[in-house]
């Protein structure tokens, strides 16, 4: 990754229970989600090709150190909330495509 470009992970959320939590509007190009999405957990420790090692990074204390993503899709815009641990904290930024394997 060269400086400055941020890593992008996949969140799934299912819309196909018996209860579905989320709704979503229907919109592919300018999609909306319901409620928030909050993905949270431990940071883990990638090699070179981003694969977990199997351990977990760990603050000054050795204790491990916690993540979260937690968003807004609204209209095509994601709107990262102030909980979030990565750098688009607070930020609006438009829904990136889908990659080519998960497209139709």
């Amino acid at each position: 990754m060269s400086p400055g470009q941020q890593k992008r992970s996949l969140h799934c959320a299912s819309l196909r229970s018996e209860n579905p939590v989320w709704t979503l509007n229907g919109d592919v190009n300018k999609p909306t989600f319901n409620p928030s999405v909050r993905i949270a957990g431990k940071q883990t420790v990638r090699d070179a090709e981003g694969n977990w090692t199997g351990e977990w990074a760990r603050d000054a204390d050795g204790n491990p150190v916690d993540r979260c993503c937690h968003y807004f899709l609204k209209e095509g815009q994601l709107q990262f909330l102030g909980d979030c641990t990565h750098a688009l904290k607070g930020q609006t930024v438009p829904l990136p495509e889908l990659p080519s394997w998960l497209r139709d």
